[in-house]
This record gives structure tokens, C-alpha cells and sequence, in this order.
């Protein structure tokens, strides 16, 4: 089972494990970013906890001030906000090597509504099994 953005970047998070002990579920993710003739690409994996994937979908569907959804070890962040210019849609990635290297990579922008309800309805309809 596969989660997939189209925009306002492509962003796909497919379902790898599942952890029943502490609920919580493996995604293999991989994000493409475009900015005019520059593109980012990024895989990875992270472990997302149940509870924060429910509340993330209760803040998206109220969606008074933000919706956060984050990895366990908060190496991996989505978050929608409502700003005084329109939605702002973040995406952050941070991840330190054994090595003590690090990487990070951000994507910031504004999003319409259309956009909005496109990003909430792919999260709505993903199928959970907890």
C-alpha cells in the first residue's frame, strides 16, 4: 500500500513493514522536488508511529491552524499551515550518518486549496489496518 503525492512535489511513501508490538509502520519514501531547471531527489526510509499518522489525519481534516506528520526518530517532517498568505506546505528531511555527517534537504511553498484538499484526500484514503 502506497501513499503518492503528484504535487506540489512528487512524493511517494510505500508501506514496508508494520510493527503490531508498537503500532507503527516502515515507509520506503521518495520525494522529487523541481524548481525550474534544479531538481532534488531523495529516498529513504522512516518509521512512523500510528497514533502520530491518526493525528495527523484528525489535523488534516479539521485543519485549524497545522497538520504535522513526522518519523520516530523526527528525521523526516510534512506539515501544512495556514498562513496570512495561503497555505504554507513544508517538507524537511535531516538524517546524521554513523560518521557524524549530515544531511538535510527543505522544500517550502504555498499552496492553493485545490492543492490542499488533493494532498488530504491521498492521506484520507490510505488504508489502515490498525
Amino acid at each position: 500500500m502506497s501513499i503518492n503525492l503528484n504535487v506540489p512535489i512528487v512524493m511517494s511513501l510505500e508501506e514496508n513493514e508494520i510493527d503490531d508490538h508498537l503500532p507503527s509502520i516502515k515507509f520506503n519514501y521518495s520525494v522529487d522536488v523541481t524548481q525550474f531547471t534544479h531538481t532534488l531527489r531523495f529516498s529513504g526510509e522512516i518509521w512512523v508511529n500510528c497514533h502520530n499518522f491518526d493525528g495527523f489525519l484528525k489535523e488534516l481534516r479539521t485543519f485549524k491552524d497545522v497538520a504535522t506528520l513526522h518519523d520516530m526518530n523526527s528525521n523526516f517532517l510534512l506539515e501544512l499551515s495556514k498562513t496570512r498568505n495561503g497555505i504554507k506546505f513544508i517538507w524537511k528531511v535531516y538524517r546524521e550518518g554513523i560518521t557524524r555527517d549530515i544531511l538535510t534537504a527543505t522544500y517550502e511553498t504555498i499552496i492553493s486549496d485545490d492543492v490542499f484538499i488533493q494532498i488530504k484526500d491521498v492521506f484520507m484514503n490510505y488504508p489502515k489496518w490498525w
